[in-house]
């Protein structure tokens, strides 16, 4: 940390990556990098410039039970600077490798979509109906628990409190059914399938898990806005962008027990709201990266890959693997041990988890890697030509933000499996379809092309017999000809 970069470089770094994304966007259509240095300038940039240069703020400070985190200038901009190198690396990387050629064979089409999703709508409408029933049991149970005195960290399955998230997935499904139905030939499923989405939604905006309504929104708004232009699509984004993060921080302010002093009544949730978002309540990743780096390696080594190998070990319970290392730094250092079976944690974005990894050289490697594995995400969606691959891409950017502000990074994992197995299962089952498909369309092709030989092999046979006969006929012409002849000799 001994060169660091001032507040006005950095700015001018942002600038570069700003104009990158913007080309990005502008040239294939492609948001994904907007997401990604919008996250940094709001949540990083934005609000060091809120604290340090227009003192409007404070850094956060929790009351852990032990007092290790200094939240001053120097760690601040180190902060800041660490942020900036892995927006850039991933950023780059994700550009560069975007310029070159693509040469993508198409898996399939619209009409196969639209032909496999007619033969589904009653796989969907059971997918909805189970998992509307098995919500209904987890949540009654998740509460029975609460009220029991076990809290969301300890006594209660974090699988059974994920569990509704699940409705962001079956969602998707739902409206790609809805879409299928004509409002003149079949308006009762159009009505049912509009009810059930309806239904999806308003579970889906949960105040204790957020990101439910996100998930499903951000995906279906990419499907919806796949073929807009870039400039219509801008202005779009433009005015849907505040509307999504007003409801994020009005969820947020809803939610008991925050920060934010319980607010009752519509409007004054919605002013609130939008205090929240000028304060940056919801942007306070920054805060958490300060506290990571003064965590490694001061107090725990550099983990050196561990971070992204405990999304393997998260699921084990720890009934079968007693021994299992604890996750997160806050449990390891046991900073929550005065808050009584409580979990307070400010996140340190992904970036924070990079620097876990391996401090700078961390940063920047991982920045790499995870550029390389979001292109060929997308390059992977591209393959399809239906609404599928844009659902796909959706549901990538979704998780994306997703990762970007989560600081534990096996727990955004499981978020994001939770939360789209229904559509994951759908791909699936599609998968299989179109491979049945294509075999019976090779079928089709060999049986015409088979035909198409046998009818060759016909038409020469007919042809060689019709010369066979002309000729037949044209020696039976010539020898009743020299008869004749001979027979007029012998008269002679």
């Amino acid at each position: 940390m001994d060169i660091l970069l001032s507040f006005e470089t950095i700015g001018y770094i942002t600038i570069f990556i700003a104009v990158v994304a913007v080309y990005n966007f502008y040239r294939f259509n492609d948001e994904f990098l907007l997401l990604i240095v919008y996250f940094f300038y709001s949540s990083c940039y934005k609000r060091y410039q809120q604290v340090e240069i227009d003192s409007a703020g404070t850094y956060v400070y929790v009351r852990y039970a032990r007092d290790i985190f200094v939240m001053n200038h120097s760690i601040a901009l180190a902060a800041l600077n660490m942020m900036a190198l892995g927006t850039t690396a991933l950023t780059v990387t994700y550009a560069a490798l975007n310029s070159t050629g693509k040469d993508i064979t198409k898996k399939d089409d619209s009409v196969v979509f639209f032909k496999f999703i007619r033969k589904q709508r009653m796989y969907i409408l059971s997918l909805f109906g189970i998992f509307f029933i098995l919500n209904l049991a987890t949540t009654s149970y998740t509460y029975s628990q609460m009220e029991a005195g076990n809290s969301a960290a300890f006594g209660i399955s974090a699988y059974s409190q994920m569990f509704s998230l699940g409705i962001g997935g079956i969602l998707i499904l739902t409206f790609l059914v809805y879409q299928g139905f004509s409002w003149t030939t079949e308006l009762f499923g159009k009505m049912l399938f509009t009810f059930l989405l309806v239904i999806a939604a308003f579970i889906s905006y949960n105040p204790i898990a957020r990101f439910g309504f996100l998930s499903w929104s951000i995906a279906l708004g990419v499907m919806t806005l796949r073929k807009v232009p870039p400039i219509r699509k801008t202005l779009l984004y433009c005015i849907l962008g505040p509307l999504a993060a007003l409801m994020f921080a009005y969820a947020g302010n809803t939610k008991a027990g925050t920060s934010t002093q319980y607010i009752t009544g519509f409007w004054p949730n919605v002013e609130a709201a939008y205090e929240r978002i000028q304060k940056g309540e919801d942007e306070n990743m920054l805060d958490g990266m300060m506290m990571i780096m003064q965590v490694y390696p001061e107090y725990l080594p550099f983990s050196y890959g561990m971070e992204h190998l405990e999304i393997l070990m998260r699921p084990i319970p720890r009934a079968w693997w007693p021994g299992k290392p604890l996750g997160s730094y806050i449990n390891k250092l046991g900073l929550t041990e005065n808050m009584k079976g409580g979990t307070v944690g400010i996140s340190p974005s992904l970036y924070g988890t990079f620097w876990a990894e391996g401090a700078a050289p961390g940063i920047a490697i991982c920045g790499i890697i995870y550029g390389i594995i979001f292109i060929r995400l997308y390059r992977f969606t591209d393959k399809y030509d239906s609404n599928l691959g844009y659902i796909m891409r959706g549901m990538i950017m979704a998780s994306t933000l997703a990762l970007l502000r989560g600081g534990d990074l096996p727990g955004i994992f499981a978020f994001i499996g939770m939360t789209y197995w229904p559509v994951i299962l759908f791909t699936n089952r599609y998968t299989a379809f179109i491979a049945r498909h294509r075999f019976r369309e090779k079928v089709v092709k060999w049986e015409i092309l088979r035909n198409e030989q046998n009818n060759l092999v016909r038409k020469q046979e007919e042809a060689e017999e019709e010369r066979r006969l002309l000729v037949e006929a044209a020696l039976a012409e010539a020898e009743a000809e020299h008869d004749k002849n001979k027979k007029e000799v012998t008269s002679i």
